[in-house]
């Protein structure tokens, strides 16, 4: 089963998943040197991702003992690849918020282009109201006034 495949079901059975897990938020890349190319860790089946893991380990070890270094070095190194791998998943995300941000900024200057639009139309719209009232009046004055000479000639 995949990596992403395992991570819905987890989901739907009610596990809330860690944010740096959700679906927008990039695992990494593996390179598989078989397929000569880079991998998303998410399309990856969990058995692949295992054999990733003993083999990195059972290679640090390997090159560690050539090197002479003692289990808390491997420990060490183990750590500090584990750190690696988190931040650039870090440097992901944070790169996937800032592509979320711009969009969302576009989005905003938008709708102020917009509103703006909207508002010069109000304005308009305003504009013509006060002449309609205008002539309202003016077409009151000269009812009045035919009405009265009406009412005198009578």
């Amino acid at each position: 089963m995949k990596i992403k495949n395992i991570l819905k079901v987890l989901e739907a059975d009610g596990c809330v998943l860690p944010r740096d897990m959700a679906e927008d938020c990039p695992l990494g890349k593996h390179y598989s040197v078989n397929q000569d190319k880079w991998l998303d860790i998410r399309e990856l089946d969990i058995f692949h991702v295992i054999r990733i893991l003993k083999k990195r380990e059972t290679t640090m070890k390997k090159q560690n003992e050539n090197t002479g270094l003692d289990s808390q070095h491997i420990d060490d190194q183990l750590s500090f690849i584990n750190l690696n791998a988190k931040l650039d998943l870090i440097i992901q995300t944070l790169e996937a918020l800032e592509s979320s941000v711009d969009d969302t900024r576009y989005e905003a200057e938008n709708c102020v282009a917009e509103m703006s639009e909207c508002s010069n139309e109000i304005s308009s719209v305003s504009y013509q109201v006060a002449d309609v009232e205008n002539q309202l009046v003016t077409l009151e004055t000269s009812v009045s006034e035919i009405l009265q000479t009406v009412s005198s000639a009578s």
